[in-house]
């Protein structure tokens, strides 16, 4: 718990909260727009205000990426279908910490007295899309953009990445962990089966979730167990401790400054108070990271979040981590000093692989269902953390039904501070000894390794990617740890480097 006390004018607070779960397929029903629309119309219902929210004048509409459909002007439309002309309009980039980044700009706004207030919206309709290619069903939405937005995925993958086979994401998670994994000194079947309980406890609070995609509770040994309906694309993960994206799921949040608050007429029990938020870079490439085993963004921007708020950890009362790959988990515990089996829990949704994760929108959902938690709760703190790439930036979002008594201005920043440290050298490719780092081995659809993609140290301490599809190397990573053992690199003209051993 935190103690309460008077509540600046400035002051941000969290007063509408709407989420939308729709298992239709049906085209016309899911279209994203009306999927973000709806979700604005809930968390203005939400926040019981005895006058009219948007008679009071929107500061600001922002929405987050969707892949579900490219409308060529989001937040405009939006506006329109609302019927709503707030001054500031805002889409933004793909990741997962975008909701936060989007909501922070706008805390900070609020708190400098630029802005009274401001909706934030996500969603994606992702089941509705998939459904429709397996069955060669074109989608009838609306206002595409035209051409489509060229997506830059060299800021957030490399060249070098690419070459190696560090896509799809996971495999990029995946070798996280075996670093961390390395450091620790856990052997591969302690550390394969480490995260189970505590996923297992997220589908607990899933099943309870009334917008939860997959609302079913989960035994450790389900999520553990390899099937064809639980393949496992890169080892240790199961498909049940990956993030669920193909959803239709939206969320929106309303955002005030206490004197909005008051003026509109919103009760002080329906009152969340951001009482920090922070956001930290890493190098955006994997190898450019000195320490693999952990995240200086996650380390930084926790200390932030919680100097901003003057709390201690300890005083938190509930969690909700990113939780798209057990690396994501158990970096982020690392950074706040506790473990994956915190006895808080992990998640007020549920977490990614049931919850559901719409895209980059997951995190609005999180934020939306702490909210209500906090108001169950009075009196309680609750911190939510979201990441965007290969765990590049972190952002945490502290809020609490006791405001601050601090200047609003000095609770937080939305701009991600700079990565700490210089960036690793990466060639882009290796040849003679080297050492291995990190790795992860991917498997095909039937549990074959399939692929082994690694980072490596060179002898004048400079790191290349390396990657392997011999089958006895495979099986050699598989069942024994790698990380720290001698290799020789090959690389043939304009091919990846190789392992050999």
């Amino acid at each position: 718990m935190v103690s309460a006390g008077r509540a600046d004018e400035r002051a941000p607070c969290l007063i509408g909260a709407g989420q939308v779960v729709a298992r239709s397929s049906d085209p016309l029903e899911t279209e994203p727009i009306n999927l973000w629309a709806e979700a604005c119309s809930l968390a203005i219902a939400d926040t019981g205000a005895r006058r009219g929210v948007t008679a009071f004048g929107l500061g600001g509409l922002s929405v987050v990426y969707c892949g579900s459909w490219s409308y060529d002007s989001p937040a405009q439309r939006l506006a329109h279908r609302l019927g709503v002309t707030p001054p500031l309009l805002a889409d933004s980039g793909m990741g997962g910490d975008q909701p936060q980044l989007l909501l922070h700009t706008m805390a900070d706004a609020i708190a400098g007295g630029q802005m009274d207030l401001g909706l934030m919206v996500s969603g994606e309709a992702l089941h509705t899309v998939d459904v429709s290619a397996r069955e060669n069903r074109p989608l009838p939405w609306n206002n595409p953009a035209s051409p489509p937005p060229a997506m830059d995925i060299g800021a957030y993958v490399s060249d070098d990445e690419l070459r190696h086979g560090m896509l799809p994401v996971m495999r990029s998670f995946a070798l996280r962990d075996s670093a961390r994994r390395a450091h620790l000194g856990i052997s591969l079947e302690e550390y394969a089966d480490e995260p189970a309980p505590a996923y297992a406890a997220m589908s607990s609070v899933a099943a309870d979730n009334p917008y939860a995609w997959r609302p079913a509770a989960r035994s450790a040994g389900e999520i553990l167990r390899v099937h064809p309906g639980n393949r496992m694309p890169v080892r240790p993960y199961t498909k049940l401790m990956m993030a669920s994206p193909n959803v239709n799921q939206a969320a929106a949040l309303l955002i005030a400054s206490q004197a909005a608050a008051d003026a509109i007429g919103v009760p002080t029990e329906r009152r969340v108070y951001l009482r920090g938020w922070s956001a930290a870079r890493d190098y955006p490439y994997v190898a450019q990271n000195a320490d693999l085993w952990r995240s200086r963004a996650m380390e930084d921007a926790s200390h932030r979040v919680l100097g901003a708020a003057g709390m201690h950890f300890d005083d938190i009362d509930h969690l909700d981590l990113y939780s798209c790959f057990p690396s994501a988990l158990r970096f982020a515990a690392d950074a706040l000093g506790c473990g994956i089996d915190d006895r808080r829990g992990l998640s007020v949704t549920g977490g990614m692989p049931y919850a559901g994760a719409p895209g980059s929108g997951y995190v609005t959902q999180a934020l939306a269902t702490m909210t209500q938690t906090l108001r169950d709760h009075a009196g309680a703190s609750g911190l939510v953390g979201g990441l965007s790439g290969q765990m590049a930036t972190y952002a945490f979002s502290l809020l609490s039904t006791n405001p601050s008594v601090a200047d609003p201005t000095a609770l937080g920043a939305a701009g991600a501070h700079a990565p700490r440290g210089e960036p690793m050298v990466v060639r882009p490719q290796g040849d003679g000894p080297a050492t291995l780092e990190a790795y992860a081995v991917a498997c095909d659809r039937a549990g074959a390794d399939e692929l082994g993609v690694a980072v490596c140290r060179l002898p004048d301490d400079s790191r290349c990617y390396a990657q392997t599809r011999d089958a006895g190397i495979l099986s050699w990573l598989s069942t024994s740890e790698g990380v720290g053992h001698r290799v020789h690199l090959t690389t043939p003209a304009d091919g990846p480097s190789l392992i050999e051993v």
